[in-house]
């Protein structure tokens, strides 16, 4: 992510965060989690309005070395994700979804975990059903 892009990526956590927990995001949590995490640097999608530069979704995934099975892998946490009101129910959180998880796969990420909203477990039950066709 580079200049304008990261400036508007910035904007919108500060959004999605205030909503969410009632504070705003700031400049070391993100630079520590997108961009200075031990564990890897953050795999992140944004989707941007066709007409122009302005984002409409985006998502992360934060890599996390954990203990499995008598080793270390990669896995990652998601967080982050997020649908301008405009565009919800257009398919966008779904596409991304598939889309990270075959990143995460190229990316040698074994598995994601994460604290989960009613809104993302239809999203991973979609995904689910399109896997199986």
């Amino acid at each position: 992510m580079e200049g304008g892009a990261e400036e508007a990526f910035l904007g919108i956590l500060e959004r999605v965060m205030r909503v969410q927990t009632g504070r705003p995001t700031s400049s070391s949590r993100y630079k520590w989690l997108y961009r200075e995490n031990p564990h890897g640097t953050a795999l992140t999608l944004l989707v941007f309005e066709s007409e122009g530069d302005e984002i409409i979704a985006c998502v992360s995934q934060f890599p996390r070395k954990v203990w499995l099975e008598n080793r270390v892998v990669l896995a990652s946490v998601g967080g982050d994700m997020w649908v301008d009101p405009r565009f919800c129910r257009s398919g966008i959180a779904t596409e991304l979804q598939g889309i990270i998880m075959r990143l995460m796969k190229e990316a040698g990420i074994h598995f994601r975990y994460s604290g989960t909203t009613p809104a993302m477990l239809r999203i991973k039950k979609k995904n689910r059903r399109r896997r199986h066709r």
